[in-house]
């Protein structure tokens, strides 16, 4: 049983704010391309403030490999679209302007196939290959784009969200997807499953789940059924049109498909749903098959949570006698050593890990946290300058080289970096503090500027306030990464 947060149901907020927009019939202005592309990058930044994202790199890789996938069987569309996992057990999975894609990662762990996760995500698709929220933006007011992100922001960060959605409180029906948007992105999106070769099955079988949902959980009705209308229409239609050829696939998918559903279904449900529920989901399946290395792998993950290094270290061993060549398990394991200490086995562990199709920053950002400990502080700085350099938003890696370069008294680049860190994440009082230390310290007028730069945009606090503890934290272990 999970609480609700605060931000639940997030995307009615989002959809009642931007349909008050369009209360009025008359279409005064178009939403070109580049503008929807605009509120979809304003709609992002405000989301990854409002929720935390699963941050596992083949995660990530395998939901975008998959909705690009899925992506190429549509025509040719005007944006790149991304791919994007919500921690967060609420069944709900939504489309943002400008082709972002947002699934729940409680959804995902209510799946059973690739196929179930290739539906949720083609319907998603369609609503954005068929403009839908844009539509609905058109026909709005003449206001602007920076009024639009203001409204969005609003939505997710406070008042103004509640003050909108209680302002619309009344129209509640025409302040979401209409029935006639479902049954078109259901018919759409069937028709480009089947020619990326998935079975539309998984989507009815999807919308099922979910509506079962609502029947024997204490929760309110599941969000995704509060802004996808028509469910049980959308159920009989798409069991029709399953009858009809056109709606096939032409040829089923590979083994490997599923293989990476099951080994990303497992990381998600491990590492995002409650720690106490992920341990007993993953004990079942060891009772059920005590040679699922999968299995193995998912209750370490979930005891890693628990801070039970040392059993799930042992689990990992039997994962890699059941199955050596999955590279996420030596990563996991690995990464495990590096939070007991271990540094030296940890080191040797994830450097000899063979190469994966994806770039995995985090194996890479753990080698730095063992090299740095073993004595190679200049590897450890070298491995995190190259995640950052490649990956700015991984703050994890920024926070990391300014303690290392702290305890090897390099205290200009030190200040720098907690100080970049302490922006990143919007914590102005500690910012200021680090900035204004690495302003004092550095005689580089390039740096001299970027520090300036960043203090301007922290707010330019030049009071010198003591940072708050968590700035004294002397390792990483503090830091969560399961």
């Amino acid at each position: 049983m999970y609480p609700q947060t605060k931000f639940f149901p997030v995307l009615t907020l989002i959809i009642t704010g931007l349909f008050l927009l369009s209360v009025t019939t008359t279409p005064v202005r178009a939403l070109t391309v580049s503008e929807e592309r605009e509120l979809g990058d304003e709609f992002v930044k405000h989301a990854r403030e409002a929720y935390a994202f699963v941050d596992d790199p083949f995660v990530n890789d395998y939901i975008n490999r998959l909705g690009q996938k899925l992506v190429a069987a549509f025509p040719a569309q005007p944006f790149d679209f991304n791919f994007y996992i919500i921690k967060n057990p609420v069944y709900n999975a939504f489309a943002a302007p400008a082709g972002h894609v947002f699934i729940h990662s409680g959804l995902i762990s209510a799946m059973d196939s690739e196929s179930e996760l290739a539906g949720i995500l083609a319907h998603e698709i369609a609503h954005v290959y068929c403009r839908h929220i844009s539509e609905k933006i058109e026909k709005s007011k003449k206001l602007s784009l920076a009024t639009l992100a203001g409204i969005t922001a609003g939505i997710f960060l406070g008042s103004g969200a509640l003050a909108i959605g209680s302002a619309a409180a009344g129209q509640a029906a025409s302040l979401a997807y209409s029935r006639q948007d479902e049954q078109q992105a259901d018919q759409i999106g069937v028709q480009y499953m089947a020619a990326a070769n998935y079975n539309a099955q998984g989507l009815l079988t999807m919308l099922k789940k979910i509506k079962d949902k609502h029947w024997f959980t204490e929760l309110e009705v599941p969000t995704y059924l509060t802004t996808h209308p028509g469910t049980d229409e959308r159920i009989v239609y798409i069991d029709s049109m399953l009858a009809s050829d056109r709606y096939r696939p032409r040829q089923p998918q590979t083994p490997e498909n599923e293989a990476d559903f099951r080994l990303a279904w497992t990381i998600i449900t491990a590492t995002c749903d409650d720690a106490d529920l992920a341990l007993k989901q993953m004990k079942a399946r060891i009772d059920r098959d005590d040679k699922d290395a999968l299995a193995h792998l998912g209750y370490a993950l979930a005891l890693s949570r628990k801070a039970r290094h040392a059993e799930a270290i042992a689990h990992l061993y039997t994962a890699l006698d059941e199955n050596v060549f999955v590279p996420q398990i030596l990563t996991t394991l690995g990464i495990t050593y590096v939070l007991t200490g271990n540094y030296e086995k940890a080191l040797k562990i994830l450097e000899d890990i063979p190469e994966t199709p994806y770039w995995d920053y985090k194996k890479q950002f753990f080698q730095a946290e063992a090299a740095e400990n073993t004595g190679q502080p200049e590897k450890s700085i070298a491995l995190l300058e190259d995640i950052i350099s490649k990956k700015p938003d991984y703050y994890n890696a920024v926070y990391a080289l300014g303690m290392i370069y702290g305890r090897h008294e390099q205290p200009s680049q030190a200040h720098y970096y907690l100080g970049l860190y302490y922006h990143n994440i919007k914590d102005p009082k500690n910012a200021m503090f680090h900035l204004q230390k690495a302003l004092d310290l550095t005689d580089d007028p390039e740096r001299k500027k970027e520090i300036k730069d960043l203090m301007t945009s922290s707010g330019k606090d030049n009071r010198r306030t003591p940072p708050n503890k968590s700035t004294n934290i002397r390792n990483l272990s503090k830091l969560k990464f399961f």
